[in-house]
Order: C-alpha cells, then sequence, then structure tokens
C-alpha cells in the first residue's frame, strides 16, 4: 500500500539493463482507473538513476536523472496507466550505493468538501493549493478544516469544536515583506472579532510552530464572569418629595454568560453624569423597584442603578 518507503544497497546486485550500474527492481499494481505517482529517490547517498518499465527492462515509460536538484537524486511525478509497472533503481553511469525508495500517491489539486454525518463533523480541504511567496514554482500546502457538530464532543459554551489540520505548511520568508510567513486563526464574518494563532511567525505563549503535521484545535470556552450588565429601562417617576424607581431584571453579566445578582445599590447625585461611589451612595435592596422619600420636590435628582452579586 501507498505511501510505501524501502532502502537498500545496490552495490551488492548485478545490472539487468538500463545504466551499466548494478540496480534492484521494484513491482507495483496501478489499480483500475490510472493513478498519479510520484516515485523518488531523493533521500539516496549516491547519484542515482530512476526508470519505469511496463514490462521489465522491455518497454521504458519513464525516467530521470537529477530531477531532486543538487546533480544526484532522482524523482519522477507522472500518471500511469492501470496495471503492472517496475521501477529500477540504479545509478548514474556506474555509481552504486544506499539508497531510499519513497512512492506516493499524488493528491488531487482544489478545495473539496465532505459531510462525515457518522462522524458528526463537516471537512473542508484545500489540496495542493499553491502559496504566493514570490519565488517560482510556487509551493504547494495541504490542509483542511473540520467544523464538529454541537455536542460532539461537549463544550462548556454548547458550540462545536475547530480542528485545522497541515500536512504541508510553507512557514517561510516571501519575496515580498508583506507576505512573510503564515498567518493561521479564525475570525467572524464581519472580520470584528476572532483569535490569532500565528503571525509572522510569531505565535502566543505555549503555542507550537507552523510546520508540516500541524494540527490545532480551537474548543470554545466560557468568558470568566464579568460584572453584570446595566439595568435596563430605569424609570423615575415623582410623586410629590417621593420618586419611585424601576428597572428591568438583570441577569446576564457584560459577556452575555448567565449570572443570578444578590440585589441592586442605588445612588443618587443632583448632578448629571456623576461617579457612583460612597458619597452618593442612597440604599441597597434584592427588589426592581424603591422609592426614594429623602429629597425635595424643589431639587432636580440623578439616579444610578448597579447590580451586584
Amino acid at each position: 500500500s501507498l505511501p510505501y518507503t524501502d532502502t537498500g544497497y545496490t552495490c551488492d546486485n548485478t545490472n539487468q539493463c538500463g545504466s551499466t550500474s548494478a540496480d534492484v527492481f521494484y513491482r507495483y499494481t496501478v489499480p483500475p482507473g490510472g493513478q498519479e505517482l510520484t516515485i523518488s529517490l531523493c533521500a539516496s547517498s549516491y547519484d542515482t538513476y530512476l526508470r519505469v518499465w511496463s514490462s521489465c527492462c522491455v518497454t521504458q515509460i519513464a525516467y530521470d536523472d537529477d530531477a531532486c536538484g543538487g546533480g544526484a537524486g532522482s524523482e519522477i511525478t507522472q500518471n500511469f496507466s492501470a496495471g503492472d509497472i517496475w521501477i529500477q533503481v540504479e545509478g548514474y553511469a556506474s555509481n552504486c550505493g544506499n539508497y531510499q525508495l519513497d512512492v506516493s500517491v499524488v493528491e488531487p489539486e482544489g478545495v473539496y468538501s465532505y459531510h462525515d454525518a457518522a462522524n458528526h463533523r463537516f471537512i473542508i480541504e484545500w489540496s495542493r493549493v499553491l502559496k504566493y511567496d514570490g519565488y517560482t514554482p510556487y509551493p504547494e500546502e495541504t490542509f483542511e478544516c473540520i467544523l464538529y457538530e454541537p455536542g460532539y464532543p461537549a463544550t462548556p459554551t454548547g458550540d462545536g469544536e475547530i480542528l485545522f489540520q497541515y500536512m504541508t505548511c510553507n512557514n517561510t520568508t516571501d519575496v515580498g515583506t508583506s507576505n512573510n510567513y503564515a498567518t493561521v486563526g479564525i475570525e467572524n464574518l464581519t472580520e470584528t472579532d476572532g483569535v490569532l494563532y500565528s503571525f509572522f511567525n510569531q505565535a502566543g505563549p505555549g503555542a507550537a510552530s507552523m510546520t508540516n503535521g500541524r494540527a490545532i484545535l480551537f474548543t470554545p470556552q466560557k468568558a470568566p464572569p464579568g460584572e453584570p450588565k446595566a439595568p435596563e429601562n430605569l424609570t423615575a417617576i415623582r410623586s410629590g418629595n417621593d420618586i419611585e424607581l424601576r428597572w428591568d431584571e438583570v441577569n446576564e453579566d457584560i459577556h452575555g454568560n448567565p449570572i443570578t445578582v444578590s440585589g441592586y445599590n442605588i445612588y443618587c447625585d443632583t448632578t448629571p453624569e456623576f461617579t457612583p461611589g460612597g458619597g452618593n451612595f442612597l440604599n441597597a435592596t434584592s427588589n426592581l423597584y424603591y422609592t426614594d422619600t429623602s429629597g425635595a420636590s424643589s431639587l432636580k435628582y440623578f439616579y444610578i442603578v448597579q447590580a451586584t452579586y
């Protein structure tokens, strides 16, 4: 099965065909419909030569000398028709030595999605997309985003988890410094809020660097309890010297998390937009109303009601 890796030493073998060097053969059966394969000797330690035959030593269908660069390693990426192929590992001219053969299926290019209903997740994959970095050929990247249905698994907020998985990630510098490295994170549709994981090769404390094989899991967490929201619909109705205050119940903090308040503090001053404090504290109550009987009908009063918990 693929991917496949094998190592060996050709100098102990004899030459069957091709160059004058000793060689080793592998047979692989391409499945019906054909297959695009990458056959590589790039990790070998000598000057290799690579051939592929549809009939061993009779019909050659692919060959390479130095595709890996550096004038030594051989590699072939090609579509092969269904049926048996023979992969010949040999050296350039009479060279022999230690080799590593890697055979893998070339992933298709494009953006793909799949609803895995059985495992309660929706998968979006970007396969072999090009990253513009100013250098040609542009590097390929393959990564995916997995959106889990709420409740699979359960989270503190009831929202679903998000998983990023990177098969290949080119977190490298670009020609233009404005494009440097990989930017990773999530944000809302209006681009006004989000979580930044990595930017310009800088990640938060304890975060792993962006590299091939990296996986990042976003798990919703409730924000720590904040201050109670301000009571809404505060009204003040004067009756003689008395002023009756009413307001709506507070059941959320400033983050929108549900809370249970213990009561309400009431502050009063004759100056608008005053700062509540000990000098203008009037009273505390657990009700949603309060009657101030300490005022004078000739004065104008301003009130602030704050929830406590």
